[in-house]
């Protein structure tokens, strides 16, 4: 018997990224729908829908860039319940700001030759994380300090361990 199950998330404007992931599922098949709430009335619709992971496992995720501002749903449907049991199924959601929130800081070389591999540092500053906890960050890099996103991006996902 399949369930489902959905949340809304309020993007705002100048959103860089809406994440959403199945990040630990007890049923084999999970399915994963987001949509933007174009008629306001705070539910799921086919309609609406802009992403849509819909494997024959449960490892499903979105990842959808510049969203548009307003609210967004994300929906989750258990293809594959199992008869008398309970399944759980994790849902990671996050929006990416398009501000600087100073949880993140970044490290690495002045300059680099061109085409050659470079290291860079991670720090984060995120109090709130607890054990288990996901979080979503965007890393930008540029030419030099006048381009400084003309170059790549990383997305950065970090699961606090302990």
């Amino acid at each position: 018997m399949a369930g489902t199950f959905f949340t809304t998330v309020d993007v705002p404007a100048g959103a860089r990224f809406l994440m959403s992931e199945i990040t630990e599922s007890t049923a084999p098949d999970v399915d994963l729908f987001v949509g933007r709430d174009l008629d306001g009335d705070g539910a799921p619709d086919a309609a609406e829908e802009v992403c849509r992971s819909a494997s024959g496992v449960w490892q499903e995720k979105c990842t959808l860039k510049a969203p548009a501002a307003g609210k967004w749903s994300i929906l989750v449907q258990n293809w594959a319940s199992r008869p008398a049991l309970i399944d759980t199924i994790e849902l990671t959601a996050a929006v990416i700001p398009g501000t600087n929130n100073g949880n993140l800081s970044v490290t690495g070389p002045a300059s680099v030759p061109l085409g050659q591999p470079f290291p860079i540092t991670l720090t984060w500053n995120e109090p709130s994380l607890a054990t288990g906890d996901y979080w979503f960050a965007l890393v930008e890099y540029g030419a030099d300090s006048r381009h400084p996103n003309n170059a790549g991006s990383l997305l950065v996902k970090l699961n606090r361990t302990g």
